[in-house]
């Protein structure tokens, strides 16, 4: 069990260090490129008739967006639904539709897409917005700084990083196993954990025909 756990750690500190140094490298990039990448649920059939004139049926079906977004130091993910105009003339042959659009730095995202609660570069928003042809946009985002995700992400390698230090200085001095720093305190010559035999320990073989030998003398 001990050992499971100790895989599952190794897998989630190298998971922390990826996402780490992503969030460094999006923070350095935000200040000079805008990313904005959507993943768009595109529908198979239009949901229902939005007009009142019979001769100009407007064919309008439901459309949902994930959306992932950066702004200077921020980064913004959220999803959005929304009717738009189904188009009849070219349906869509899949499903899913993914974009990454690269645009100009908006340093001045703050006053120009408000989010419902904003404090210290967090922001949380939900509501309704107006949107194409008056259709309505439920939002619901957050945004978050990215200096938090990074360092959210590198606690567990440097407390991981701090311990392996620590573990080292330890075995060093005899007192913890290399290979799964068990205390060998009580059992210098063999890791009772492992089974590791610690480097310039005394044999056991050595240790016990010592022993006799001093019996003897006795």
């Amino acid at each position: 069990m001990r050992r499971l756990f100790r895989i599952l750690v190794r897998f989630a500190t190298a998971g922390s260090v990826v996402l780490f140094a992503l969030a460094i490298a999006l923070w350095l990039r935000s200040y000079c490129v805008r990313d904005r990448i959507d993943l768009l649920h595109l529908p198979k059939a239009p949901s229902r008739i939005d007009t009142s004139d019979p001769d100009l049926p407007l064919p309008m079906s439901q459309y949902d967006e994930m959306y992932l977004g950066t702004f200077p130091g921020r980064v913004d993910v959220g999803h959005l639904d929304y009717e738009s105009p189904y188009p009849a003339a070219a349906p869509p042959t899949a499903s899913f539709a993914l974009s990454w659009e690269k645009g100009a730095v908006i340093w001045d995202i703050d006053q120009i897409d408000r989010y419902t609660v904003s404090r210290l570069g967090f922001g949380v928003d939900w509501g309704t917005h107006d949107g194409l042809i008056s259709a309505p946009r439920h939002v619901h985002g957050v945004r978050i700084p990215l200096w938090f995700i990074a360092l959210a992400a590198g606690l567990l390698p440097a407390v991981q990083l701090h311990q392996f230090i620590r573990r080292r200085r330890w075995v060093n001095f005899g007192v913890r196993c290399a290979a799964c720093g068990y205390d060998l305190r009580a059992t210098p010559e063999r890791c009772p954990e492992c089974g590791k035999v610690p480097v310039g320990a005394p044999n056991e073989t050595a240790v016990g025909a010592g022993a006799g030998r001093r019996r003897d003398g006795i």
